[in-house]
């Protein structure tokens, strides 16, 4: 594959949505273009860790803001 299929795959994996169902469509798709297939599944797997680390965070700041606030509100 030449570098600019390369920019290309990569600015539409870059996409919120759309990027998401590209990496999906590529990383099952033909076998003909090993590489895209590669570069979608490695994508797809990257994209899929960095949410659940977001996720994550998020849930650990909630619950440590929550445990915070309590006993603020209490004893005021």
């Amino acid at each position: 594959m030449p570098t600019w299929q390369y920019v290309v795959m990569m600015l539409i994996f870059s996409l919120p949505v759309i990027g998401l169902f590209m990496m999906i469509w590529w990383s099952c798709g033909d076998l003909h273009y090993i590489e895209r297939v590669r570069l979608a599944r490695a994508c797809l797997i990257q994209r899929i860790l960095a949410d659940l680390l977001v996720v994550a965070l998020v849930l650990l700041l909630f619950s440590a803001a929550n445990t915070m606030v309590l006993p603020l509100l209490l004893y005021h």
